[in-house]
Formats: structure tokens, C-alpha cells, sequence
């Protein structure tokens, strides 16, 4: 309701940054929503030594107590990862295996703290095509740790920004072949809301259930009790 609005945590890395840019004034325009957005250049779950997305999510669930929170990140994530106070070089099975813990834990850590949703958008398609073997490897991950969840959900977007036949588009992207333009921000920030919309204002539907481990916190519109 007004009186209460659906808080709603957009956050990320760069690309992030970008989908949060374009999604916020959807979000601010749709009705009962609070866009909050944060973003740090450069990071991912890989290097918790430059910038640590745990602690920073267990920041977020503590003071904006977010409903609903939209990660995107990945973009800086074909590095090694630490664990246990070693580095574990990108691609061996130990990696996959620290990189889907730390993405678990950053879903639950939003869900324990009473979102009732977690949106983790994919990597999409990149212009170099040495990086694509690797946003796919990132994006099964993402998409199985969000499945593992009762309300977290993987949003794909790599059609977006491909050709008709499948190959990489480069009329929404910047000349780095990464970032999006205005318009590319705007396709991604549609396809978000999309599924923001669909569990969120869905007419005559209940709210989102809230997940085993969060205690419900605001009621959608058009839910009862």
C-alpha cells in the first residue's frame, strides 16, 4: 500500500549499478514501491578483499529490511576465489563449489533477514566471445542456487541482447562490448520488472509466501489479512 510501500534493494556490481539507474523510476512509477540502489564498481563474489557482498548484504537486511532485493553481478568473477585462506584458480571444481557457497549464502542471508523475494538477474552475452563460456558457467550457478530456494528466482536475460541467431548484438551495448547503453539499461530494467510485477501487483493474488526462514513483513496489494 502507500502507506506502506514494498521496500525494494537493487544493488550489483557496475552492470548492477546500470539495471538499478533505469529500474528505480519503474519501480518509483509502478505504486507501492521503495527503490533503495547501491552498487560498487569493480566487485564480485570472487574478491571479498576488495569489496565483501556477505557483510554488505548482511548490512542491507539489517538497516533497509528489504522485501525484495534485485542482485546483479558476476561481471568480475572469471578470478580466483579465496577459501580457507587460499586461492582456488577459476574454472577448477573447488571454485564452483566456493562460488555457489557464497552465492547461497548471500540469498539466504536476504531471506533469514525477511525478504520475501531475491531476483538474481543473469550475466548477459558479451562482445568478446572468450567471456561467454564463463557467464554461462556463473549463470548455471546462480540459476541452481536460486532453484535450491523457495522464493528467490533466477531471471535470464542473455535473449536480450542476442541476434536472431544467437549471436552477440552489439546495438544496446557500449563500445567496451559489456556495459549497456541507455537503451540496453531500459531492456533490462523491463524484463526485471516483468517478474517484479508478475509476484508483486498480479490482480486478485496474494502476496509472495514468505520463506521458511523469514517472518512475514508487508502484504502486497490485493492480499488478505
Amino acid at each position: 500500500s502507500t502507506s506502506r510501500p514494498v521496500r525494494v534493494w537493487v544493488g550489483g556490481d557496475s552492470m548492477g549499478g546500470e539495471l538499478g539507474f533505469s529500474l528505480k523510476p519503474l519501480l518509483a512509477a509502478a505504486g507501492p514501491f521503495k527503490p533503495v540502489t547501491f552498487y560498487k564498481e569493480s566487485s564480485g563474489i570472487c574478491r571479498y578483499d576488495f569489496f565483501d557482498w556477505q557483510k554488505q548484504m548482511e548490512t542491507v537486511s539489517r538497516t533497509v529490511k528489504p522485501d525484495a532485493a534485485v542482485l546483479m553481478m558476476g561481471t568480475n568473477d572469471t578470478q580466483s576465489v579465496a577459501k580457507d585462506g587460499e586461492w582456488i584458480p577459476y574454472g577448477q571444481v573447488a571454485w564452483k563449489r566456493a562460488y555457489e557457497e557464497r552465492v547461497g549464502d548471500i540469498i539466504d542471508t536476504l531471506l533469514d533477514g525477511g525478504a520475501r523475494r531475491v531476483y538474481w538477474v543473469g550475466m548477459p552475452i558479451m562482445g568478446e566471445g572468450w567471456r561467454n563460456s564463463r557467464m554461462r558457467l556463473i549463470n548455471r550457478v546462480f540459476r541452481k542456487q536460486a532453484e535450491k530456494r523457495p522464493g528467490a528466482e533466477f531471471i535470464d536475460i542473455w535473449d536480450l541482447y542476442t541476434t536472431t541467431d544467437g549471436a552477440f548484438d552489439p546495438s544496446l551495448r557500449l563500445n567496451d562490448q559489456v556495459h549497456f547503453t541507455v537503451a540496453g539499461q531500459e531492456t533490462l530494467a523491463e524484463r526485471v520488472m516483468e517478474a517484479i510485477m508478475d509476484d508483486w501487483l498480479p490482480s486478485g493474488l496474494p502476496a509472495p509466501a514468505a520463506s521458511p526462514s523469514a517472518s512475514p513483513s508487508v502484504a502486497a496489494p490485493g492480499a488478505q489479512g
